[in-house]
């Protein structure tokens, strides 16, 4: 880069090239990242502009005897290209950077691929770059000419073989941190085997989430929400895709990083010329001090380069107490006035050291550096004098306002989230879920101070003015710190405990703005999640900045906890350990309950017009789709059109199959069309059903080979998706024009075949799977013939029982789809029925089931838990074990999903491993449809408790058991909805209080479980009557076993009728 900048004085049109290449470098070591690969990319940006070093050898404005034209006009358009792909590179760069470890390995190919598109393309720019400058050089330089071009040439030598040896690494090089998965991949068989089989995918995303929370900060959320359908999303797009969505957000980091760039440049500039005066003076290490009170202590206590903190501090503080004293002696005799900083000293006392020392020394290192109290003078605003400045780290900066503001941001928003749009509900839970706590951490173990108004409005401006700062920065980056890079490009160089508190304030009050708005209106959900991916990117940095810590503290044989108790105001005290505050027994100190219901400190601040980055959402009337009944009209096909395109044109009907032979979707239909720009050209679009979102695609292709007397077709389909896909159609049409079938590939190696026909659908649906055609193609066409059969006679005679098989197809069908994506994985052999129900759809019904999916899905409360029995994300409603014990460091509890085969799981400690004692199907637990937050648990089970005394005390006041049942049965009790008698186990309202409560579907219940009956003194009894009554029972038995096999007789009959009649109706419909 020192290149660079020497050619950009004297070449001006290179100077942006300069500054940006300064840039994307110092975004690159801020990042810290280890990624070789990106590393390697760096170096060959850099290795295409070190050809560009004989450009300092050139006169400006000197021109090419061929053309008379300077050295800028042949350089420019290169210089530009250059300069744009620096930029996409850096952005490539920071994509693949913060890409997670699963999303690089899956995608290896498509990575190095690109990867590799770039290398070459910086080595074809530096081709050029030579090119330019060797045709210059020769023919304006003569005696140094043939030096600088023979120079060039052994660069060009040097920079190809690295340029060779780069492309090797990227495709062969894998990182010790992602062996293990790219061994697991393969063992299962390889990326296109991943990608293709939902299941695997969802397997190695829960195995890389565990993996990744071992090495996240330490105080991860209680309800840290996993959507792996979000993750199965993101590991499943498109590289490209992807780079085009960041470009924008790192457009922002790299205009903020050229800006402090230039800053940078004006203070080093100013820096120059204060060394270049003081290089005059004595060099002494006191010289290097800026500040004058702090040279002459350095000078009078004769420091070298370095001194203890302690020391220093204590120095500072009877440097001022000496000088006071000597100004009162002065001001009696009249000679000078008081300091007006006077008041700073009372603050400046032993109990306030450790605030000051630790703002000197920012590494807790126990000494202080020169460089390091420059930089804490340099930091104080302009017009504070040293003393001041002291004075307000003395106090303990601003944690304990903001810490109340925050506070105050909390309550608010706990208020609000009963009354947001239903559509938002969810995803301001889960906002809440993943920050309540952390912040929580950090806020809860703050030293309290009660300053006097007149010393806080000595640092009110100051305050404001940094928060102001802040604000506009964030606004800048539009509130969205997606890395470390941008977190420093806002907060700028020092200690994260200097900027944390205003920082977190800042971004929450805009979540707050936010929520507002999604009292009346629908949002997107990526608002509130990227306002979550920023606090965490906050909390990063300062577990890093914890860690940092403790280590030092260890290597100092200091105990971090004592350390964390009386240094940063106790900032790191319940982050350190989080059990002091986050155990049921202790939570009840925390003092949720005041915060949540007075908001006094909460921010006046409101933004009516927030700027929402992905705006609003509107949603359709909560009304079903009945018009995908409705008649479709029939287009003709216009014969003067080409034969070849004259075969595609009209209306389709058929199926997307994947690897395995299963429909990717119930039945599709679409009309194809000529284009109206290319007359060998068609197009048709339409709608697939494979997900809660449909996706509609577009069908762009014609006619492409010609082999075998058959004309093969090609097509691109392009779907709406987000991301976006696309797969790419080959096949071919049967010989009668009535079918075309082939095979579809699709990005990361997926790949089927598909199937679409010109029968009628309701003739097709009966049309039996890919996998029996492999098998025997004859049986599954008779196969074929009869289903379409027996279908068109159950059409046209519509009875119950067709009705009842209908009905229980689509409810299954809902269920197993809806659970595609929400709820219980499917098994293998759901997966299989479920792909029956999609083949044996008509496209209409699918559109129809579509809408009622769609509507419960936006009804559906998502918890943002995972199931301990399924591992799926639980939906609905959510049972809450009370009687386990975890082991955390936060408040966890067993959580499971409302499918009666994880509501009666056992959950045993190798399942969890902060699992005390085995989890039973008899253990007390919550039912709840709505969040439960972290601190409204311990309320919740209190109250459950006072319930379920409630509930047994009215058991014991009841009139008794009913006799000979062997289980406790109230006469008195019965259930609310059946009326029946309390058997065994029965839910129990909590929030109901009594029978003129309405009870709504949103209330929590606890369930309670009867105590069973001594039942070995009736058992005798029991059985004598039993055996009293046995004979007459199995004589009518006999009875009835013969009446049934009268009434299988008369089926076998009717059957064999019904075959004949399917065989003569089969024969009408082949003539």
């Amino acid at each position: 880069m020192k290149m660079l900048e020497d050619v950009a004085k004297v070449h001006p049109f290179v100077h942006a090239l300069s500054i940006t290449v300064k840039a994307v470098c110092m975004l690159e070591v801020k990042r810290h990242s280890n990624e070789e690969k990106v590393h390697a990319m760096y170096n060959e940006m850099l290795s295409m502009l070190m050809i560009l070093e004989p450009l300092q050898h050139i006169i400006p404005n000197s021109t090419n005897c061929n053309n008379n034209k300077p050295i800028e006009i042949h350089m420019h358009d290169l210089i530009e290209q250059a300069h744009q792909d620096i930029i996409d590179c850096a952005n490539l760069c920071d994509v693949y950077a913060n890409s997670g470890r699963l999303e690089k390995v899956l995608k290896v190919m498509l990575w190095e691929s690109i990867l590799t598109s770039y290398i070459r393309r910086f080595t074809k720019q530096r081709e050029d770059f030579r090119f330019v400058l060797s045709a210059h050089i020769l023919v304006r330089v003569e005696s140094f000419g043939h030096k600088t071009d023979q120079r060039t040439d052994e660069l060009m030598d040097v920079f190809n073989r690295r340029t060779d040896q780069i492309l090797d690494f990227i495709k062969t090089y894998i990182p010790e941190d992602r062996r293990d998965l790219h061994d697991e991949i393969n063992r299962r068989g390889g990326p296109v085997a991943i990608t293709s089989d939902e299941n695997a995918l969802r397997e190695l995303i829960a195995l890389d989430i565990n993996s990744r929370n071992n090495h996240q900060f330490r105080c991860k959320p209680t309800a840290c929400a996993r959507d792996i359908t979000e993750d199965i999303k993101r590991n499943l797009r498109d590289p490209e895709s992807a780079l085009s969505d960041n470009m924008e957000s790192f457009q922002r980091k790299l205009e903020l990083q050229r800006d402090q760039i230039m800053r940078e440049a004006e203070q080093a500039a100013h820096t120059e010329c204060k060394r270049v005066a003081s290089a005059f003076q004595n060099e002494l290490p006191h010289n290097r001090l800026i500040n004058e009170d702090l040279r002459k202590i350095w000078e009078e206590m004769h420091w070298r380069g370095s001194v203890k903190a302690r020391h220093l501090v204590l120095a500072l503080r009877d440097h001022y107490n000496e000088q006071a004293e000597e100004e009162k002696r002065h001001a009696k005799e009249g000679k000078f006035l008081p300091n007006p900083d006077a008041w700073a000293l009372e603050w400046i006392n032993v109990k306030r050291i450790q605030p000051i020392i630790e703002a000197v020394d920012d590494d807790a290192s126990g000494y202080v550096t020169i460089s390091k109290i420059n930089r804490f003078t340099e930091a104080r605003p302009q017009f504070w004098s040293l003393l001041h400045w002291i004075a307000f780290w003395a106090i303990g900066n601003t944690s304990t306002l903001y810490r109340d503001r925050i506070h105050a941001l909390f309550g608010e928003m706990f208020k609000l989230k009963s009354s947001v749009h239903d559509a938002n509900r969810y995803i301001v839970d889960e906002y809440l879920n993943d920050i309540w706590q952390p912040v929580t951490l950090l806020t809860s173990s703050l030293q309290s101070l009660a300053l006097p108004e007149n010393v806080q409005a000595r640092f009110q401006d100051y305050i404001e003015a940094e928060e102001q700062r802040l604000w506009k920065l964030l606004q800048r980056v539009q509130y969205h710190l997606d890395d470390q890079n941008t977190l420093l490009l806002v907060t700028g160089l020092g200690r994260i405990e200097q900027y944390l508190m205003p920082l977190l304030y800042l971004l929450m009050r805009r979540d707050l703005s936010i929520m507002r708005v999604s009292q009346s209106k629908a949002i997107d959900q990526r608002e509130l999640r990227d306002s979550v991916h920023s606090i965490w990117t906050v909390l990063s940095a300062v577990n890093s900045r914890y860690q940092d810590l403790e280590d030092t503290f260890t290597q100092q044989n200091l105990d971090p906890s004592q350390q964390f108790k009386h240094t940063f105001c106790r900032l790191y005290d319940h982050y350190h350990n989080p059990n002091v505050l986050f155990e049921r027994g202790k939570i009840r100190d925390l003092g949720i309950s005041p915060l949540r219901r007075n908001s006094s400190n909460a921010s006046s601040w409101t933004e009516s017009d927030v700027q929402l980055r992905y705006g609003h959402i509107t949603f359709t009337q909560n009304e079903l789709d009945f018009a995908a009944y409705d008649s479709i009209e029939n287009h003709p096909v216009n014969e003067d059109y080409c034969s070849e395109i004259r075969a595609l044109l009209g209306r389709w009907s058929g199926y997307l199959y994947n690897s395995t032979g299963s429909p990717l979707a119930p039945m599709v239909s679409f009309d194809i069309y000529r284009s109206d720009t290319d007359r060998l050209q068609v197009h048709a679009s339409g709608t697939m059903y494979s997900s809660l979102i449909a996706e509609s695609f577009a069908l762009v292709g014609g006619f492409d080979v010609v082999s075998e007397c058959r004309i093969g077709y090609a097509f691109a389909m392009q779907t709406t998706s987000s991301p976006p896909t696309s797969r790419s159609l080959r096949g071919y049409i049967s010989g009668d024009g009535m079918s075309f079938a082939g095979i579809w590939v699709g990005h990361l190696g997926l790949s089927g075949s598909f199937f679409f026909s010109r029968l009628q659908p309701e003739v097709l649906v009966c049309r039996p799977l890919p996998t029996c055609f492999q098998q025997n193609r004859y049986r599954a066409l008779w196969k074929f013939a009869i289903a379409a059969a027996h279908n068109q006679v159950t059409r046209n005679r519509l009875t119950r029982s067709s009705i009842c098989r209908r009905r229980k197809m689509r409810r299954r069908y809902m269920e197993l789809f809806f659970r595609t994506e929400l709820g219980r994985p499917l098994d293998k052999d759901e997966q299989e029925e479920l792909a029956y129900c999609r083949q044996a759809m008509y496209p209409q019904d699918a559109r129809f089931y579509q809408s009622v999916l769609e509507l419960k899905a936006r009804e559906t409360f998502q918890h943002g838990i995972v199931c301990d029995s399924c591992h799926a994300p639980i939906c609905g409603a959510r049972l809450v074990c009370l009687d386990c014990d975890v082991v955390e460091e936060s408040i966890n509890t067993i959580n499971l999903c409302e499918d009666f085969r994880c509501a009666g799981a056992c959950i045993a400690p190798d399942q969890r491993a902060d699992l005390v004692s085995s989890h039973l199907p008899t253990h007390t637990v919550i039912k709840t449809r709505i969040s439960i937050h972290s601190c409204d648990l311990v309320t919740l089970e209190t109250r459950a408790k006072s319930t379920l005394a409630g509930v047994q005390a009215a058991i014991d006041d009841s009139e008794g058991d009913r006799p000979g049942l062997g289980v406790a049965t109230s006469n008195r009790l019965r259930c609310n909805n059946c009326e029946e008698h309390i058997i065994k186990s029965c839910w129990t309202c909590i929030t109901c209080d009594g029978e003129h409560t309405p009870h709504e579907q949103t209330h929590p219940l606890v369930r309670y479980h009867l105590k069973e009956m001594d039942t070995t003194s009736s058992f005798s009894q029991e059985s004598t009557k039993l055996s009293d009554e046995s004979f007459p029972r199995v004589s009518a038995v006999d009875a009835r076993m013969s009446q049934m096999e009268k009434r299988i007789a008369q089926v076998d009959e009717r059957l064999v009728r019904m075959e004949e009649l399917l065989e003569t109706l089969l024969s009408r419909l082949t003539l």
